[in-house]
């Protein structure tokens, strides 16, 4: 369905009651238990931010695609058909399709477009893989991770042995290699190497309390809720204490007791009447204005205010979002700030860039990762935290604008540094940062040799249409040396030019040149090309190894930027580079043409970020030209 690249549309956000409709829409059609499967488990269906996009394929299909967040189809379907999950879906969730077992090799030939074939199938097939099901094709390797998606042909129930049959078994609809996952071209999507088989429900004892609290009268409904919300913590605090009274209460013999909804609400009312006790114990040390306000609040249960309290504790039940104030964030900065003084050497000075992106986000406590940014703070750029901490004297800085530099720090023997205690840090990031440094990038120059050497190649017996080193080169170049006795015997560093070597070179027949010299004039006749691999993948292409160019430079109006070019060939996507600049260097970043520019001089960082990727320092190129410029004034 998707062998050329769907001509889709904008995407636009759908409502979340959409959103809840196609959910269950997906749920009824695969047959999954909605109301079992937990927050998580429904997420990874449907994101909760989906977006929507009609598209025309090559073939004329209308349809529409549903994409997540990050612009990557999630879900597709043509206007006759129904809502067919994409790859990325089923590794989220292999519990979605029932699955059919191919070949490792297999795989491969579904991947350029073919259609499954019955005697390329494994049995055993799934009591679900009937004729016209939608089923997900997987290789006896990898016996979880759907690889391509189909709709069956045949009833393959009824096939116990497929050796000697024929027909389609299944229909391919869309595979691992297909133009759907490159319909994002700023992300490379990768086959992950395992998946979670298995689907994320909700806890069996939250789910019973939730039908008792939507069976309940209305009166009783805010108790059940509060145990709903204080479950998992009651459940921690009173672990140890179950284990160890479990061999006192639970014989070999004895069987599991199962407790009714009675007396569960029983029970219930019991630990309310306790926890009431203990309240109005509490409330006779309490202010009078408090305890009015406390027994108009129990003796009004109905009131408008009751029922927004449990409206707000069931959806802790179902959600919990954890935010932080900008209070709580300026505080980390500030804490990571007096760490790196106390912790860290470095010499002085230092650029603003390099400083926040060395120490100050390294010296940041274990939070999320949304939160490491300047823009979360109250200050929301790096100059203006700079210049803050500048007046509570924790640093001295020099400059203008963003153009920022820290020329000294407080003393390690002041008190405030003496006394912090150093708190935890995130190690998981140093520890990716070790791991990509190492894993470069190999950057080779190669050969391709061209029609005059046609002649040359088969005399050495080596094939014509392949690309070499140099050391292959000139490894050829010494056997077919030797082979014809060309070394001057009495000055061996010199080789007497035959008829081949003469049309190469251009040199008279029967003299005589040093061996190096006409080595080189040998490897004009090569064609130079470069290769860049990462491990995965190889770029091959025509000429010298390109060089990426990081340029600082002054805009009109004393505004400086950091222009990034030529990158491309390094495997990097245009778009997913912006972002990641925008984030690490705190400043808006923009595409211009081929290029990606931020605002403020990141030349250092954006280096620094480059080395990581494991792109070599010979392919980086750093000018600075608002130095220069300094320098001529």
């Amino acid at each position: 369905m998707f062998k050329k690249q769907p001509q889709s549309k904008a995407a636009a956000n759908i409502k979340s009651s959409d959103r809840r409709k196609l959910l269950a829409q997906i749920c009824a059609t695969y047959n999954l238990p909605i109301e079992q499967i937990s927050k998580e488990g429904l997420e990874r269906l449907l994101p909760l931010v989906s977006k929507k996009a009609s598209y025309v394929s090559i073939q004329g299909h209308l349809g529409v695609i549903y994409f997540d967040s990050s612009e990557l189809p999630t879900w597709f379907q043509t206007r006759d058909s129904q809502v067919y999950p994409s790859l990325l879906t089923c590794w989220r969730c292999p519990f979605l399709l029932p699955k059919i077992a191919t070949h490792p090799h297999v795989i491969e030939v579904l991947g350029k477009g073919a259609d499954l074939m019955l005697p390329g199938t494994i049995p055993p097939f799934d009591k679900l893989a009937v004729k016209n099901a939608v089923v997900g094709i997987v290789s006896s390797d990898f016996p979880e991770r759907i690889m391509a998606v189909g709709v069956c042909n045949l009833n393959l129930t009824q096939f116990d042995r497929v050796i000697g049959r024929s027909g389609t078994a299944v229909k391919i609809l869309h595979h691992y290699n297909d133009e759907l996952m490159r319909i994002n071209k700023e992300i490379d999507v990768k086959v992950p190497d395992e998946v979670d088989p298995v689907m994320p429900t909700i806890d069996e004892h939250q789910l019973l309390l939730l039908l008792l609290l939507l069976l309940s009268p209305v009166e009783d409904k805010g108790n059940h809720v509060d145990k709903i919300v204080d479950d998992t913590e009651e459940k921690n605090n009173n672990g140890k204490e179950a284990n160890g009274d479990k061999n006192d209460s639970i014989t070999d013999d004895s069987e599991p007791k199962i407790i009714d909804s009675e007396e569960i609400a029983k029970q219930d009312q019991n630990q309310d009447q306790n926890q009431n006790q203990d309240e109005a114990q509490t409330h006779e040390l309490d202010n009078g204005e408090k305890e009015q306000d406390q027994n108009h609040e129990k003796d009004n249960g109905n009131d408008d205010d009751g029922h927004e309290n449990e409206d707000k504790k069931v959806l802790e039940v179902t959600e919990t979002v954890q935010q932080l104030t900008v209070e709580e964030v300026d505080n980390f900065f500030k804490r990571s700030l007096i760490q790196t003084i106390k912790l860290e050497s470095f010499d002085l000075p230092v650029t603003a860039s390099t400083f926040m992106s060395l120490y100050i986000y390294k010296n940041l406590p274990v939070v999320d990762s949304s939160y490491v940014n300047i823009k979360k703070t109250s200050w929301k750029k790096t100059a203006k935290f700079l210049k803050a901490m500048s007046k509570l004297n924790y640093l001295e800085v020099k400059g203008k604008d963003e153009d920022l530099s820290i020329i000294k720090l407080m003393s390690k023997q002041h008190p405030t540094i003496e006394n912090f205690v150093p708190h935890k840090i995130n190690t998981q990031i140093k520890k990716t940062n070790n791991k990509e440094s190492h894993s470069l990038m190999k950057v080779r120059t190669l050969y391709k040799p061209t029609k005059k050497l046609l002649v040359f190649f088969e005399k050495i017996n080596k094939n014509y249409n392949e690309y070499y080193d140099v050391t292959e080169i000139r490894s050829f170049f010494e056997t077919y040396i030797k082979s014809n006795n060309l070394v001057v015997a009495k000055n061996p560093k010199n080789i007497t030019i035959n008829e081949l070597l003469s049309k190469l070179t251009n040199q008279a027949v029967n003299t005589s040149q040093p061996r190096d010299v006409l080595f080189k004039s040998v490897l004009t006749n090569f064609s130079p090309y470069f290769e860049i691999a990462n491990g995965t993948e190889k770029n091959l292409g025509r000429g010298t190894p390109p060089k990426i160019q990081v340029v600082t430079e002054l805009k009109i109006g004393r505004k400086v930027v950091t222009r990034v070019s030529n990158y491309d060939k390094f495997f990097i996507k245009q778009g997913a580079f912006a972002e990641e600049l925008r984030n690490k260097c705190s400043g808006s970043s923009t595409i211009v043409d081929d290029q990606v520019q931020v605002q403020g001089p990141h030349g250092t960082l954006i280096v620094d970020l480059l080395k990581n990727k494991g792109i070599p320092v010979s392919c980086i190129e750093f000018t600075d030209k608002v130095k220069k410029n300094k320098k001529k004034k």
